[in-house]
């Protein structure tokens, strides 16, 4: 059997390469949160459903033609390319366009139970 050595920058590189093209201008629907809108103007922040969350990226040249802001707990469709930013070798989808789909059901069950946990009187001064 034949041993193929890569130093991590290469293998790396070589994955960013097959990803980006097999996820070319591909549509992915979840749930925002920890949205970011950086100094920059780039937007960063994660979608998530139940089992799984991937790291966004929508830089300014695309997010300027926005015409809403993204919150925690949108539900949204993002159109974009799956890569991976080599200097942590961390999986990202770069957005280039986003369309609001509702309200996130993971942020309809944290109301939810805000909402109970409120009515149970936890949230009150003297449980503090």
């Amino acid at each position: 059997m034949e041993r193929t050595l890569y130093s991590v920058s290469d293998l790396v590189s070589k994955t960013k390469t097959l990803l980006e093209l097999s996820f070319k201008n591909v549509w992915v629907e979840g749930e925002a949160s920890n949205v970011h809108y950086h100094s920059s103007g780039h937007l960063y922040f994660t979608i998530k459903d139940s089992q799984a969350e991937l790291r966004c990226v929508m830089f300014k040249s695309f997010g300027s033609l926005m015409r809403f802001q993204i919150e925690d707990g949108m539900r949204i469709s993002n159109l974009g390319s799956l890569s991976i930013f080599e200097q942590r070798g961390q999986v990202q989808f770069i957005i280039k366009k986003i369309e609001i789909s509702g309200i996130g059901t993971l942020h309809q069950a944290f109301e939810s139970l805000k909402n109970k946990l409120d009515e149970k009187g936890l949230f009150s001064i003297e449980h503090k």
